[in-house]
């Protein structure tokens, strides 16, 4: 459950395909705000319930006290909200901050920081979910990568917001079979890929929008910009 109501696609058909992926190594690059994070906690707390035995993950943060945030005000509610999830653990398992750890010692999912050196844990993993990795200490994540040589299994999943072209998150990206989610205009059915540069635009504002800086923002209508179909013009609807 979410907020109340039952988990769910609608509005974010995208991450189904997401989910449904075979790779062993899947890369998201995203924006903010679009449910990703969410869909990693639910796919963290389903994996060790439909493998068969043993199942290992580390969810791993920029920092450990992100982890640690994360997995109390986050991936508690979604533990508290379902049935199934609360009958195979304890409220001790609930609520230790990094250690999650479902009816038995071989179904855990770890959540862990990798701002410093010793952060990586010593056990084995099956899977690594690196959630914000642009913004690692990408030895220390490496020193996560090393713990997953000995499963079977050795998934990861790397999500993001870029921060450049050309950062971790980007250049994984980049190497990879890749899929994009468009928008169909729902005023003249055009089909294209948003792009910040090209389709979106600031009222009254005619230069390069990399030059709205901290200095002139005050005097830049910054929070009109609209993202507008290239073939019509029109500002679509981002639904699917």
């Amino acid at each position: 459950y979410i907020n109340g109501r039952r988990f769910s696609f609608k509005d974010h058909e995208y991450q189904e395909r997401i989910l449904l992926e075979e790779a062993p190594d899947v890369v998201v690059t995203k924006c903010a705000q679009v449910g990703i994070s969410e869909m990693s906690l639910r796919l963290a707390a389903a994996l060790p319930q439909i493998m068969p035995g043993a199942f290992r993950i580390g969810y791993v943060m920029p920092s450990a006290t992100a982890a640690t945030d994360y997995a109390q005000a986050r991936f508690g509610p979604v533990v508290r909200g379902s049935p199934a999830l609360r009958s195979v653990m304890t409220s001790e398992d609930l609520d230790k901050a990094d250690t999650k750890t479902f009816g038995s010692p071989d179904k855990v999912v770890y959540f862990k920081g990798a701002a410093v050196g010793n952060a990586a844990i010593s056990t084995t993993l099956d899977m690594t979910i690196m959630d914000e990795y642009s913004f690692m200490d990408q030895g220390v994540a490496g020193d996560y990568h090393s713990r997953l040589l000995h499963s079977s299994y050795q998934w990861t999943l790397k999500l993001s917001t870029p921060t450049f072209p050309g950062d971790p998150i980007s250049t994984a990206f980049q190497a990879s079979r890749q899929h994009f989610n468009f928008c169909r205009c729902n005023h003249c059915g055009h089909r294209f890929l948003p792009n910040f540069y090209d389709h979106v635009r600031v009222p009254g504002w005619d230069g390069h929008l990399d030059e709205i800086t901290s200095s002139n923002l005050h005097r830049v209508r910054h929070e009109e910009a609209r993202l507008h179909c290239p073939a019509c013009g029109g500002v679509p609807s981002l639904a699917p």
